[in-house]
């Protein structure tokens, strides 16, 4: 398991010492299954999404902040599910 979180990787690893701590995001991602948000850092809104996806040995993301839009998620080619969005990651108004 590793992580990464611009802000609480210092205090994150002493607390959470079994976790593999990233430098990046990028770093993190590598051959990854899937990966979870649950931070709505802004760095993570800039991220290239292609080049995650092309890094990851299967683009699953789990988006906890909602912080992308399902439909440009699933045109890079992820399997993307936004927490509260319905399973298929579309709004329901």
């Amino acid at each position: 398991m590793r992580a990464y979180d611009p802000v609480a990787m210092n205090v994150a690893k002493h607390i959470m010492p079994f976790v593999e701590m990233a430098s990046d995001p990028y770093t993190l991602v590598k051959d990854a299954d899937a990966v979870i948000v649950i931070t709505p850092w802004n760095e993570f809104m800039q991220l290239d999404m292609a080049r995650i996806k092309a890094a990851m040995r299967q683009p699953v993301m789990i988006d906890g902040r909602n912080l992308y839009d399902p439909a440009e998620m699933r045109e890079v080619g992820f399997t993307y599910r936004g927490i509260g969005r319905g399973y298929n990651g579309i709004t329901h108004e």
